[in-house]
């Protein structure tokens, strides 16, 4: 079984730990986090605590002549790409793509490393994500989708055929994103939101349809 961490210890990790242990092929060590005291308990889950293991240094330290694998449990696509840079110091951490046993894809999905896809989601064919993504509960992408690094969505998103969506882009909560329009990198696309034309990089839209805030 593979010796696993989750860095990050908030709700949304709780969630990657579930997932995680329903796989049964991991070994859970514990969670990795900057603020939080080693020790302490997150959550209890079948009776069983699962605590923080230390920080960035004492994982190194752990883990120095040691292979390790690891997933991100934040939501926040900035901060996945902020930890990923911190965690170099870690030399043997290697990520592991997590995706929910109750998750369908299907066809030639191409996943990157670190990308976590949450339960009832549906992938099709020739779509292509990207590395430490989050693709959330009940999302279906439909063919030839391209999702770029740390970008994500909210729960119950639909992409039609064709999407782009840019690197650290986000689109919120019961989105609906028509086929082939492009979103470009590190934009916003807020809750219940349609999409039915392209979205300029570093933007804010909303509505039904979807209009640029700023």
């Amino acid at each position: 079984m593979r010796k696993i961490i989750i860095f990050g210890s908030g709700d949304h990790a709780k969630v990657v730990l579930n997932e995680i242990l329903k796989l049964k092929k991991y070994k859970f060590i514990g969670f990795c986090d900057e603020v939080k005291k080693k020790n302490e308990t997150i959550c209890i889950l079948n009776n069983k605590k699962f605590r923080i293991i230390g920080n960035l240094k004492e994982i190194n330290k752990i883990f120095k002549n040691k292979k390790i694998y690891g997933i991100i449990g934040i939501s926040n696509n900035k901060v996945r790409k902020k930890i990923v840079k911190q965690t170099k110091i870690i030399k043997n951490l290697l990520w592991e793509r997590i995706i929910s046993k109750d998750a369908k894809l299907i066809g030639d999905v191409e996943i990157g490393e670190g990308t976590f896809i949450s339960a009832g989601t549906f992938i099709n064919l020739k779509t292509t994500i990207g590395k430490h993504c989050l693709i959330n509960t009940r999302s279906s992408i439909d063919h030839d989708c391209i999702l770029n690094d740390y970008s994500g969505t909210g729960p119950g998103v639909i992409f039609g055929g064709n999407v782009k969506i840019g690197e650290l882009s986000y689109v919120g909560i019961g989105s609906t994103v028509k086929d082939g329009v492009k979103i470009g990198k590190n934009s916003l696309i807020g809750a219940g939101s349609l999409v039915l034309k392209n979205c300029e990089k570093n933007c804010v839209y909303y509505g039904s349809p979807v209009k640029k805030i700023r």
